[in-house]
C-alpha cells in the first residue's frame, strides 16, 4: 500500500480511475439521499483539475482503494462563504492557510482495507 499525490490530476487514465472509485464510494449515498451529494462527471473533472485542489490517492497494487480531495482556496468554491472566513479568520484567509476537504472515499468493496485506513493503522 502507498499514496501519491497530484495536483492537478492531468493523466485521463489516472482520473478515470479517481471517477470509478468515487463514483463506486458514492453510489450508496446518492441513491439514498434526496439532496444532491454526489458530483456529476463535469463536476467531478472541474475539481480535480482545479491546480488549487490537492487529491491524495491511497493505492494497493495498481488500484486506487482510497482518495481525498483538499480544497487550497475558498474563493474557488460555491460551497462555502469567503466573507465568512475574511471575518473570523481574517490573517488565515490573506494568507491562504484555510483549506478544507472537498471529499474522503474509500472503496466499498475493500472493508478490510477500509477499516485499516480508517483507524491510522499500518
Amino acid at each position: 500500500m502507498f499514496v501519491t499525490r497530484h495536483s492537478p490530476v492531468s493523466d485521463p487514465q489516472l482520473r478515470e480511475q479517481l471517477w470509478t472509485l468515487y463514483r463506486r464510494a458514492y453510489a450508496r449515498t446518492a441513491e439514498d439521499a434526496v439532496t444532491h451529494e454526489m458530483l456529476d462527471r463535469l463536476e467531478f473533472d472541474d475539481q480535480v483539475l482545479d491546480p488549487t485542489n490537492r487529491a491524495w490517492v491511497v493505492w494497493e497494487g495498481e488500484l486506487p482503494i482510497a482518495m481525498t480531495l483538499v480544497a487550497t482556496d475558498v474563493k474557488r468554491t460555491r460551497w462555502l462563504s469567503e466573507l465568512y472566513f475574511k471575518k473570523h479568520f481574517p490573517e488565515k484567509f490573506s494568507t491562504g492557510r484555510i483549506h478544507y476537504v472537498v471529499w474522503a472515499v474509500i472503496e466499498p468493496l475493500a472493508p478490510q482495507t477500509a477499516r485499516l485506513i480508517s483507524s491510522g493503522s499500518r
